[in-house]
């Protein structure tokens, strides 16, 4: 008989309790939420995330900048806030 291998995971009950991996991840799962309408396809919004926020980041762009100047530039594609349409 195989027992299947089972991850038991501790749910925090406020932020404060999350490291910073999940926290990194917490703030990518809800830019990428938000991002959900903005761009034609899913996995566009997870390229520009990666292309857009984590390389500013790993340059040394501060992680709030980095993630505002990306939703200053997904808003600014679309259609009904173009000024250009």
């Amino acid at each position: 008989m195989r027992i299947a291998n089972c991850e038991l995971r501790i749910v925090p009950s406020s932020p404060s309790e999350l490291d910073s991996v999940q926290i990194d991840e917490l703030v990518k799962t809800m830019c990428l939420a938000w991002a959900g309408n903005k761009f034609g396809n899913p996995n566009h919004a997870v390229n520009s995330y990666q292309k857009h926020v984590i390389d500013a980041v790993l340059r040394g762009v501060s992680e709030m900048e980095a993630i505002q100047v990306w939703m200053e530039g997904a808003l600014a594609q679309l259609p009904e806030l173009s000024v250009h349409h």
